[in-house]
């Protein structure tokens, strides 16, 4: 078992207390991980730091008051600075940490990520299975190397491996559900709109977005659902978690990238409201 400290920074944020504004700023892919991190065994906490945060504060609650065994932080282009500036204050504390950085930056810039001395490792591609395989490793006390999607550096106490990702994941469902108090005391604690992750990827390819490149990184089918059961479960889970729940948002690049799927989870949601004295109003992009 590893204590995994995961790590996400937002430019815009309420306060440096509760940094997140809404529910809607939970990081999604990382919310996954998390998930299953705790899944397979792993204590996992979770941060969100802000421009205003006390980095060096920061560092000191995660490597000395939670004690964790490896910091794996994600981050897009803009956030990847005060990330960084996290890691290096990690590694003053305490220079054996593993850090490991994935997300958007790293998966397109992976020899700039990787260059960085704070950062031991970086993930490229979906990461659901290569950190838990990455934790896997790091609380046994072996080598995280030969791990498709990972990069680890060769100085130090890893060897230098470069390993391709995997293909993509296609079925959604092997994933838990996220947990929600990972994230609980960083949001505004006033705040109901939440979002539920419906499906994965993009049939377009936008030049402004960052998805005609994503989806080149692993081999296979890229835009993917889950199943309406295993949405459905969520939507229960949570309205049970917060009854007052007025509204909800279907996060989805777009939810007509298959009809079939849209008219299935739609069957479902009505059948959900026609029991709900409160219907609850939904929307998707």
């Amino acid at each position: 078992m590893a204590r995994v400290a995961c790590v996400f920074s937002v430019e815009l944020y309420g306060t440096v207390d509760r940094p997140l504004l809404d529910w809607g700023r939970v990081p999604f892919g990382l919310s996954v991980i998390a998930a299953c991190l705790e899944a397979a065994g792993h204590e996992v906490r979770s941060w969100v730091i802000c421009p205003a945060s006390q980095l060096d504060l920061i560092a000191t609650d995660i490597v000395k008051s939670f004690g964790c065994d490896m910091v794996a932080a994600s981050a897009v282009t803009t956030q990847f600075p005060i990330i960084s500036r996290l890691c290096q204050q990690v590694k003053l504390i305490d220079e054996k940490t593993p850090v490991i950085v994935g997300g958007v930056h790293a998966s397109l810039n992976p020899e700039e990520t990787i260059s960085h001395a704070e950062i031991d490792a970086i993930c490229i591609g979906e990461g659901e299975h290569a950190m838990v395989a990455f934790a896997n490793a790091i609380g046994s006390g072996r080598q995280p190397v030969g791990i498709p999607g990972l990069w680890t550096k060769g100085k130090g106490q890893w060897g230098p491996d470069r390993n391709p990702p995997s293909a993509f994941e296609t079925n959604l469902d092997r994933f838990p559900l996220m947990n929600l108090q990972h994230w609980a005391s960083w949001v505004n604690p006033e705040d109901r709109s939440f979002r539920i992750v419906v499906g994965r990827g993009c049939p377009y390819g936008c030049t402004y977005c960052s998805n005609h490149a994503l989806k080149k990184l692993n081999e296979g089918r890229y835009v993917r659902f889950r199943s309406t059961d295993h949405i459905m479960k969520e939507i229960n889970r949570l309205v049970e978690l917060y009854p007052e729940i007025e509204k909800l948002h279907l996060e989805i690049e777009t939810i007509g990238a298959s009809t079939a799927f849209a008219i299935e989870l739609c069957d479902r949601l009505a059948d959900f409201n026609a029991l709900r004295i409160n219907r609850i109003a939904f929307r998707a992009n």
